[in-house]
């Protein structure tokens, strides 16, 4: 009767860790999907900084271009773009060989030059140029778009010029040119805009009015 007893008592005692061991496997499954889902949401800081969720997609095209999507938490404005070591504060920002800097001018015979141009209403915005062009990741010399600011990218033009629809012309860096590549509006919750891609490990930073954003390009 005592060993009857003492079995009795082991099969209650195994029950009991296999009842254990099975709530701890339900417990981490609901902590491992809740993560998976959060981990992919905008998560709320006490500093008050914003929060950005970033996506990186590589187009292929001549030379590889890279769309870049920032969402922010909140609207905000862009105001700086630095890529390794140039920046969009010292001129228009270009790729030359597998580096990125700035420079003085619209196009370089031997650089990729990006920047926006701003539409003030619809119409066809038009690129001569003698190397490749691209307007907002369309690789066209000419596009029907929107107002707003649009993203322009020369490959190895040694002359370009920009007709803004209602026949502005731009040839150089002022007035109408942003240094900044950005798609749409600067005051805004989500941005967009293509980096010509040289093939290696970049850090992009973005400098808005209420933070900055740091993201690795590879």
């Amino acid at each position: 009767m005592r060993v009857l007893s003492t079995s009795k008592g082991e099969r209650r005692r195994h029950r009991a860790v296999v009842e254990v061991y099975s709530s701890l496997v339900i417990i981490a499954m609901v902590v491992s999907l809740s993560y998976l889902v959060y981990s992919q949401a905008p998560r709320p800081t006490n500093s008050g900084n914003l929060v950005f969720l970033n996506d990186v997609r590589h187009i292929f095209a001549s030379p590889p271009l890279v769309l870049v999507a920032v969402n922010a938490s909140a609207p905000d404005t862009m105001v700086e773009l630095d890529i390794d070591e140039a920046s969009s504060s010292a001129g228009i920002l270009a790729l030359v060989g597998s580096s990125y800097t700035s420079v003085k001018s619209l196009c370089a015979e031997d650089a990729t030059t990006f920047f926006s141009v701003y539409a003030a209403a619809s119409g066809e915005l038009i690129i001569k140029a003698d190397g490749e062009s691209w307007v907002d990741g369309y690789a066209v010399n000419s596009l029907w778009v929107g107002a707003g600011w649009h993203e322009i990218v020369l490959g190895g033009a040694r002359s370009c010029e920009i007709i803004l629809p209602g026949g502005g012309a731009l040839t150089s860096p002022g007035s109408g040119v942003n240094p900044i590549p950005v798609i749409g509006r600067l005051e805004s919750r989500s941005f967009a805009l293509y980096l010509p891609f040289a093939g290696s490990r970049h850090q992009l930073q973005i400098l808005f009015t209420g933070g900055v954003d740091s993201l690795e390009i590879q």
